[in-house]
C-alpha cells in the first residue's frame, strides 16, 4: 500500500511540476521521502490539510 501511495505522490508532483513553467527541478530521494513522511503523518493523524498539502491540485483519489 505504501508503494502505491508513494507512486501517487511522485506522479502528483511530476504532474504539478510539468504544468507550471519551472526551471529544471530535480526530485531527490531525500525530497521524495520527506513528502512521503508528511503524507503518512497527515494520514495517520487524520489531518486532511497536511495530506492535501503534498498532493497536486489535479490529484484524484479513487478505490476499487
Amino acid at each position: 500500500m505504501k508503494l502505491l501511495i508513494l507512486f501517487a505522490i511522485v506522479l502528483s508532483i511530476a504532474v504539478s511540476c510539468s504544468s507550471k513553467k519551472v526551471e529544471e527541478e530535480v526530485l531527490t530521494e531525500q525530497g521524495v521521502m520527506a513528502v512521503v513522511e508528511r503524507f503518512d503523518e497527515g494520514w495517520k493523524n487524520k489531518n486532511k490539510a497536511l495530506v492535501d498539502s503534498v498532493l497536486s491540485d489535479q490529484y484524484l483519489y479513487f478505490t476499487q
